[in-house]
């Protein structure tokens, strides 16, 4: 009988342990998905464009799109006005095939 008691106290140790590992796992996957709304929601999502020049006196232009990702390292503002356009569009066109 004693040890009956004993293994019962065991399993609900283990049963008690693994709802709290389970709870810390919910808490922290729910924390990240609030990360995400978060950032989400707050994030600029302008172009962003830096300009630089090289060792060469060169200048550079780097552009990024935070909504896609996409990058570049164009030559001159003309070519980087072209490079939002372009995206700008193929962003919308998506969006006009539904």
């Amino acid at each position: 009988m004693k040890m009956r008691a004993q293994c019962d106290k065991q399993t609900e140790l283990i049963s008690a342990s693994k709802a709290q590992s389970y709870r810390q796992k919910l808490a922290f996957h729910l924390q990240q998905i609030g990360q995400l709304v978060i950032n989400a929601l707050f994030t600029d999502l302008e172009f962003k464009v830096r300009k630089r020049k090289d060792r060469q006196g060169n200048v550079w232009w780097y552009v990024y799109d935070p909504k896609t990702g996409h990058t570049g390292c164009l030559a001159s503002e003309q070519e980087v006005r072209m490079w939002i356009e372009e995206s700008f569009y193929r962003q919308n066109s998506r969006f006009s095939n539904y």
